[in-house]
């Protein structure tokens, strides 16, 4: 919990009366995302893009917290805590002790779509990260609507453009098929990594599995996140 994670690694006379979780999404560019509309394969541009943002958000989550000290304010990033891990879970296939999609939809940035994606205000498309602090900020009660999304809730029939983006097929009316995604996301990093890192600088970054923590490299996949309604906005959102 996020007063445990402060009370963990702040100094003992850190006041805890309060804490706060503060969740971003940071948006790919359009060039990107239209670069990935492909059929097939995700595209140089985003896979390369992906990894290297991937590095961006370790960098952002371990240098924030040495700014935020410096001006008294106690913060944390969960996900490079000794105590964050991923793993695969017997009834949940795959889970983390810290998830930044749950912590972005409970932030109120959007809810989850048919396959698997939270659906932010900037679209699907986005990296995502949260710090834990004890900074002073008026936090308020959003409105998170159905955490299913109307395309989740309706098994695709709003929709059900990303099931027909999915190479593999592991998107279907009760959603996403993890354990497909995860080996898609390894064929596609044994098909491509060795060209990628000849031709592109890649930054790696630590890769959390099972309690270790080993520098790597993420390409991904999101071909489903591409060409379709939610890749730059969130379609269902109410507009003024």
């Amino acid at each position: 919990m996020p007063r445990e994670i402060l009370r963990t690694h702040s100094a003992g006379d850190t006041d805890l009366s309060r804490s706060s979780i503060v969740a971003w999404a940071l948006p790919f560019t359009a060039e990107i995302r239209l670069s990935n509309r492909g059929q097939e394969w995700p595209s140089e541009l985003y896979s390369v893009s992906r990894n290297n943002g991937g590095a961006l958000l370790h960098e952002i989550g371990r240098r924030l917290p040495a700014l935020l000290r410096e001006r008294g304010v106690a913060s944390v990033v969960p996900s490079q805590t000794p105590e964050y891990d991923a793993f695969r879970d017997p009834e949940r296939t795959f889970s983390s002790t810290w998830s930044e999609r749950h912590v972005a939809y409970a932030a109120g940035l959007g809810r989850f779509g048919l396959n698997g994606s939270l659906i932010t205000a900037a679209g699907t498309n986005v990296r995502l990260g949260s710090i834990v602090t004890n900074a002073p900020l008026e936090t308020g009660h959003p409105d998170r609507g159905d955490h299913r999304a109307p395309c989740l809730e309706s098994g695709g029939r709003i929709c059900g453009l990303c099931v027909e983006r999915c190479p593999i097929l592991a998107i279907g009316k009760d959603g996403l098929d993890k354990s497909k995604c995860h080996i898609r996301r390894g064929a596609v990093r044994e098909k491509f990594l060795d060209a990628y890192l000849r031709t592109y600088h890649l930054t790696a970054s630590p890769v959390v599995k099972s309690g270790r923590r080993d520098p790597g490299y993420s390409l991904g996949c999101a071909v489903c996140q591409a060409g379709v309604p939610c890749e730059d906005r969130d379609p269902f959102r109410r507009r003024t």
